[in-house]
């Protein structure tokens, strides 16, 4: 059986979808979610200034079209896309802290709340048995749920639907080239284009790159969960 270990974060920034308040009670759900699998969870909780890739001083532009229903400003924008890059980071320091972990699972924090408007919302039991499964998964590869097929080319200035960010699963005996990959696609999209990156608009870049990556079909909803390859 895998050892799995799931990784969160909360990185406070400026929002108007939702609240402190409203994000701890979805953190909360999540850990129950995985207590109840009798998975732990580590989950970080810092200043946005203590992103990797803040500290990096990257544009105060994003990528991507701004939600004008999240955010006021560009920069707040940007901080974002900085926030949705930080996720291989939380599970490289997990991996350093619990060396002895087969298989991280990255999860947003507010994951709990994906899937209203597909009327498939993720409930606790979803994430108890998907973490089961992973449990019991033989990893030749890396499982990634996303939307749509392969694509030949990144947008520049849009979102990329080939993956859902919000759920990583990562057998650490590759999160080390993953992390490098990852990190090193970011920094040259930014160097390349003077704008920060959605992490949507990366993973394909390091899918490229790697023989190992196994997409499977779901939404942000609870089809990230159920439609995991392992056995049900």
């Amino acid at each position: 059986m895998n050892k799995v270990r799931v990784v969160a974060g909360y990185v406070p920034l400026e929002v108007k979808h939702m609240n402190k308040a409203q994000y701890a009670d979805l953190g909360e759900q999540l850990a129950l979610a995985c207590k109840d699998a009798g998975v732990p969870i580590d989950i970080y909780k810092h200043p946005y200034e203590e992103c990797w890739l803040a500290k990096e001083n990257p544009p105060m532009v994003g990528a991507n079209p701004r939600a004008t229903d999240r955010f006021d400003t560009d920069e707040q924008h940007a901080k974002s896309n900085v926030v949705c890059c930080q996720f291989v980071e939380w599970a490289w320091q997990t991996y350093k802290e619990k060396p002895k972990t087969d298989v991280i699972v990255a999860l947003v924090y507010s994951v709990m709340r994906q899937g209203d408007f597909t009327g498939k919302r993720v409930q606790p039991h979803h994430i108890s048995a998907f973490l089961h499964r992973v449990q019991n998964y033989d990893f030749t590869d890396v499982p990634f749920p996303g939307i749509t097929g392969v694509v030949d080319q990144v947008p520049v200035d849009d979102v990329c639907w080939r993956f859902c960010g919000s759920t990583h699963i990562w057998p650490t005996k590759w999160l080390k080239p993953i992390r490098k990959s990852f990190k090193g696609n970011v920094r040259r999209f930014i160097e390349r284009y003077h704008k920060t990156p959605l992490d949507l608009q990366i993973w394909p870049l390091v899918e490229q790159q790697s023989d190992h990556f196994r997409w499977y079909k779901a939404e942000y909803d609870y089809t990230q969960f159920t439609n995991f390859p392992g056995a049900k």
